[in-house]
């Protein structure tokens, strides 16, 4: 003797159609890719499906290209900086937060990404690999082209700053010392 007809919940009754509409997916796909006619249909279907949608919503179309682009765009940049610096996502994100956001030689604001002057960058030892830090660019530069001057730092700002005084312009906007 069976007892009452079980009663499902509307969540499990949800879930059997969803996994019966799953199999009656699967189904179709498999006799598609089964049948070259079929397959050729459904290709040309999508084909027509996708230049509709071109048309009709170029808007959305090219802000989602945009958002594809962007994030390949920083994938490529964490390969990149992996590949020349030895720097990984992780290692990138664990010096931002212990630097606060801030170059750690002039402690300006960083920009996470792009080509501005202000922009941080991995800094490295080229000798030994190992990794120190995030910079701004101009710190980057100034910091890679002094390990190739035989100058040591007090010398190099000593001669900085003779050479600014030498050339300061005056009130007509002229250096004050011709050249």
């Amino acid at each position: 003797m069976a007892g009452p007809p079980r009663l499902y919940s509307d969540e499990e009754r949800k879930e059997r159609h969803r996994a019966s509409a799953r199999e009656c997916q699967r189904r179709k796909r498999a006799a598609v890719l089964a049948d070259p006619e079929l397959l050729a249909q459904a290709r040309d279907k999508e084909r027509a499906r996708s230049k509709r949608r071109r048309t009709d919503c170029p808007e959305q179309i090219r802000a989602a290209e945009h958002r594809r682009y962007l994030k390949r765009k920083e994938e490529a940049a964490g390969r990149s900086r992996l590949r020349h610096t030895g720097w990984t996502r992780v290692d990138f994100e664990r010096a931002w937060v212990a630097q606060e956001g801030r170059c750690s030689i002039c402690e300006i604001e960083l920009d996470r990404k792009g080509t501005k002057p202000h922009s941080a960058t991995a800094d490295h030892d080229h000798d030994t690999g190992a990794k120190r830090g995030l910079l701004c660019r101009r710190c980057n530069l100034l910091e890679g082209h002094h390990l190739k001057s035989p100058l040591d730092v007090e010398e190099w700002a000593k001669r900085l700053k003779t050479y600014r005084l030498r050339y300061q312009t005056g009130p007509d906007g002229l250096p004050s010392q011709a050249l």
